[in-house]
């Protein structure tokens, strides 16, 4: 066993001992090694092998997996009680955390298991439901539970925010990529209107630290595309400098980051539908329009000026290539 803890040499262990006296000692040495690296839901399937169901049950919490936690629980054969007990705490992490997709699923087990039993309840189940955008299954949890007063009230509300947010989101985006393609065209037609050599020069007033720090943000705006929407757009907002020397493809990577995402499209799908279950037909119609105004601005090709450059000296190449001429969208 000490040579199996010094070197590490679980997994080939677990395959020698199997079947073997040792392997459930094994298995619970093992455990722990996982669970102080903690990595929880590892280190309770091993106790679970070692079976030590109760450690392999903590560490099933420390992971916040309710599903598996339950699961441990009915091994364990905890009664009715117990198991109401076990939802409780993964609903106190998760209301301190404001997780209300981990709230609504552990409410919703404990709804279809018939163990909701008071007023409040169904309403935290509905309320984090919302919460989550999940309107249907509230819709439907509220009429399950004779609650008409909580689709008319909080339901209806929430969707109507929801209308709200989206739409408001949308609309700031189609006018930030108008705003932006606007500053794009003074900037490529500046270039234009550069002599030669001009090009070739640096912006007057740059030394070289500030070229280092301009080429800096270029690169981290460039990375932004391999991370979340949310850190890419405060880096957009950050990167981008009227006259700066990269402002050109600061612009471009700023305007490609307002495509429509297919996240966001059926975010707008979901909004539509929650809107026709109270007959919002107007508001339907608004968010509908405003997502395709969207997309058909940023099907608008983003080429570059040397990318322009390159392209008018091939001859009939948006005659060959049409969708590639921005005139063909604008």
């Amino acid at each position: 066993m000490e040579l199996v803890q010094k070197y590490q040499l679980y997994d080939e262990a677990l395959k020698l001992y199997k079947g073997n006296a040792m392997y459930k000692k094994i298995c619970l040495v093992y455990a722990e090694q996982l669970l102080n690296s903690s990595k929880y839901e590892a280190a309770a399937a091993m106790f679970r092998l070692g079976e030590n169901y109760p450690e392999a049950l903590n560490a099933y919490k420390r992971s916040e997996n309710y599903q598996l936690a339950k699961s441990m629980a009915m091994l364990m054969q905890m009664n009715k009680e117990q198991i109401k007990q076990l939802a409780e705490e993964f609903l106190n992490t998760f209301r301190t955390a404001d997780n209300y997709k981990e709230v609504s699923e552990v409410l919703l087990d404990l709804y279809h298991n018939n163990m909701l039993e008071s007023k409040e309840q169904v309403e935290e189940l509905v309320h984090a439901l919302v919460k989550s955008q999940d309107y249907f299954r509230a819709i439907k949890i509220a009429s399950e539970t004779l609650r008409a007063d909580l689709i008319s009230g909080e339901i209806y509300k929430e969707v109507l925010l929801n209308y709200d947010i989206l739409y408001n989101e949308l609309q700031a985006n189609i006018n930030s990529y108008n705003e932006k393609y606007k500053r794009l065209e003074v900037v490529q037609q500046q270039k234009r209107l550069m002599p030669p050599l001009a090009e070739e020069a640096l912006p007057m007033g740059l030394d070289a630290m500030e070229i280092a720090s301009e080429s800096g943000k270029s690169k981290i705006s460039r990375s932004s595309k391999r991370s979340s929407s949310g850190k890419r757009k405060v880096q957009r907002k950050a990167v981008i400098k009227e006259g700066s020397r990269f402002e050109e493809e600061q612009i471009i990577e700023y305007l490609e980051g307002l495509v429509p995402s297919l996240d966001k499209a059926k975010s707008v799908d979901d909004a539509k539908r929650s809107l026709e279950f109270f007959g919002c037909k107007e508001e339907i119609t608004k968010l509908d329009n405003v997502l395709k105004e969207l997309q058909q601005l940023t099907k608008t090709p983003l080429l570059s000026y040397e990318q322009m450059k390159v392209i008018e000296k091939i001859p009939n190449f948006f005659e060959a290539f049409p969708k590639l001429n921005p005139k063909s969208v604008k």
